[in-house]
């Protein structure tokens, strides 16, 4: 694989974010939120192949008509690959295919589907509509370019793709408010608009349409306002047809085309597609997620999380069974990793988790009442770990001694939002920055005398760095970093910007060994400059923007700094008062020119000393 960088460990499923039957309803294959495809034996409750992509999140699944291949698509990436039932292996897929395109671009629906004859493949990751040849992977035929793609499907035999395209215009969040239900040809030509439900500020609804595998037939929720009822329409050239007597559209066609699967509450209808008539019904007994249906409609697969991770309907049978389970998802948001890389910590749903890096084994678990914690920091040695709570709750914060969770200190509530730690790396004292009463303090704990805090204002919207030769590194933008020894200061440097500038809390970061920071600028085209703070500070290097788009104006902050400064991490975003515009990469780059050396996924991930291992929540990118 390319770049310095890949996706090494997963230490939390996540829940289901698509789930694919092969056509004779033995084997599941379920994408979750780690971004991995597990192939699972629905008879054992075995999962018998993984299929995982060193450097992409894989969303979105699909069985070749056959069964003998799996198609996978990785949105944000932009990656479709194709795997053979004898090559379930990272090592061998058939081929893959990085579809044009922005990465990390808005994405609201998107994904992908075989041709009846198993000659092509239909796809979108959000945005952008293409097919390809299902033997090599090229683009045959693209269409829509820069769109937004809510849901894409093959109808009446692979000859027609009708495609649901929202309308992103608006004020200020640009989201799905209206947009059309449109019919293609299997070439992507445009054979008719089914349904137009406006857009912003009219909108009438979110399009949405069912299409028969098999049958002359394709099923359009209606509009706010239209008369109640499907509407239905012919695939083959999108004329106005007899629509079957359901109120709301059903979640799928079998892949025979014969039936429906119709959702009634808590209720799961399999009902003949001519006439509506039921054939079958189930207790499902939780929220709608992803579905897979075998060819004759006699499997139903459910996807979902924790112990109904994977759960199987035989219609022929009057329950659904569980077939695969997991533990509670992480909570969205940082984890923290030990200086030494090798404990992770991930607040989950039901607890907080600590776990070794090498194996996975539990270090620590720490119920909790979800989401009571969400912010959690290890010591450099991992001996302890600081929790916050939510922003919401009124508790303060604790520390904790591990393996045993044990509590060893605690800080008031932080009412600013702003709260921050730091543990000295000999880990006999922790700091936490916040807002305690009526300015922000950083408090400090001895653990010789737990019980004893002191406390000293600081600047408003002051966070805490890191350490450099045993001093905590304070910085805030107005001022600038320096050096905080007590009673003794030294003088700021990096300073002179608005406090509560475009970037927050990501304008400054320390190298571990505290001999290099990072800045930010304020404004467009400042970029990020790199300083040397020990033993005479001093501008050693800036980095600039990365190239304009047409509509986005990315503005440069930095994520981390190694040790030397021996690789620097900077990412970007479009900043503005309403919706924040496409994901930007985290670029690695070299220290000497600022040059791009890899290019990771986008986000603020916790590293360890070296940045050699990087945590994204529970999922962990290595250097090799």
């Amino acid at each position: 694989m390319p770049g310095l960088y890949s996706r090494c460990a997963s230490f939390s499923v996540g829940q289901a974010a698509a789930v694919a039957m092969s056509p004779d309803g033995r084997i599941a294959a379920l994408a979750t939120g780690d971004g991995i495809v597990r192939v699972v034996e629905v008879a054992s409750r075995q999962v018998v192949a993984v299929l995982p992509s060193p450097r992409a999140m894989i969303d979105y699944v699909a069985f070749a008509p056959d069964g003998r291949a799996i198609l996978t698509l990785a949105r944000a990436q932009r990656e479709v690959t194709l795997w053979r039932s004898a090559d379930w292996t990272p090592a061998a897929p058939v081929w893959t295919t990085i579809l044009p395109g922005h990465r990390y671009d808005q994405m609201f629906g998107g994904g992908l589907a075989f041709a009846p004859d198993a000659r092509s493949v239909v796809v979108s990751p959000g945005t952008d509509l293409f097919v390809l040849d299902a033997a090599t992977g090229a683009v045959r035929a693209s269409s829509n370019a820069g769109a937004a793609v809510l849901d894409v499907a093959y109808g009446l035999d692979g000859s027609r793709i009708v495609v649901a395209l929202p309308s992103l215009a608006a004020h200020c969040n640009h989201v799905p408010n209206g947009g059309t239900v449109a019919l293609f040809d299997a070439n992507l030509q445009l054979v008719a608009t089914l349904a137009d439900l406006g857009s912003y500020p009219g909108a009438r609804g979110i399009p949405a349409f069912r299409a028969s595998p098999t049958a002359d037939l394709v099923l359009v929720a209606p509009g706010a306002g239209d008369p109640p009822g499907l509407r239905a329409f012919k695939l083959s050239d999108g004329a106005a047809a007899p629509a079957p007597g359901l109120e709301t559209l059903p979640l799928a066609f079998t892949p025979d085309g014969k039936s429906m699967l119709v959702n009634a509450g808590d209720v799961l209808q399999r009902v003949r597609a001519d006439d509506a008539s039921l054939e079958a019904v189930v207790t499902t007994g939780s929220g709608n997620g992803p579905m897979a249906v075998s060819a004759d409609g006699s499997v139903v697969a459910f996807g979902g999380s924790g112990s109904e991770l994977l759960r199987i309907w035989r219609t022929g049978e009057g329950a659904v069974t569980p077939v695969c389970a997991a533990e509670p998802p992480a909570i969205p948001g940082p984890a923290s990793l030990s200086a030494d890389g090798q404990l992770l910590a991930i607040p989950l749903v039901d607890s907080i988790r600590v776990l070794r890096r090498s194996d996975g084994a539990k270090v620590m678990w720490l119920p909790a009442s979800a989401p009571q914690y969400t912010r959690v920091d290890l010591s450099p040695r991992g001996n302890y770990m600081a929790i916050g709570p939510a922003r919401a709750s009124t508790g303060g914060s604790a520390v904790v001694r591990l393996p045993s969770g044990a509590p060893v200190a605690t800080f008031a509530p932080d009412s600013s939002g702003w709260l921050d730690f730091l543990f000295t790396p000999s880990e006999e004292k922790v700091y936490s920055l916040g807002k305690r009463s009526a300015e922000t303090s950083i408090d400090a704990i001895s653990f010789a005398s737990p019980g004893k805090v002191t406390s000293r204002a600081v600047p408003a919207y002051t966070t805490l760095l890191g350490f450099s030769d045993g001093c905590p590194v304070l910085y805030a933008a107005s001022r600038g970093a320096w050096r905080s020894c007590g009673g003794c200061d030294d003088a700021p440097i990096a300073g002179g910007q608005p406090d509560q500038n475009v970037f927050g809390l990501d304008n400054a970061v320390l190298s571990s060994d505290g001999m290099f920071l990072a800045v930010a600028g304020s404004t467009r085209g400042s970029g990020v400059t790199l300083w040397r703070l020990r033993p005479d500070p001093a501008p050693v290097l800036t980095i600039g923007e990365r190239a304009n788009e047409a509509t986005w104006q990315p503005m440069e902050f930095p994520v981390a700094i190694s040790r030397n400064a021996g690789r620097i991490l900077t990412g970007a975003r479009y900043v503005g008062s309403c919706f924040g515009g496409p994901g930007y990469e985290v670029y690695v780059r070299d220290p000497e020119t600022g040059m791009v050396i890899d290019a990771l996924p986008p986000g603020l991930p916790a590293v360890d000393a070296a940045v050699h291992t990087l945590a994204y929540g529970p999922q962990l990118w290595c250097a090799r």
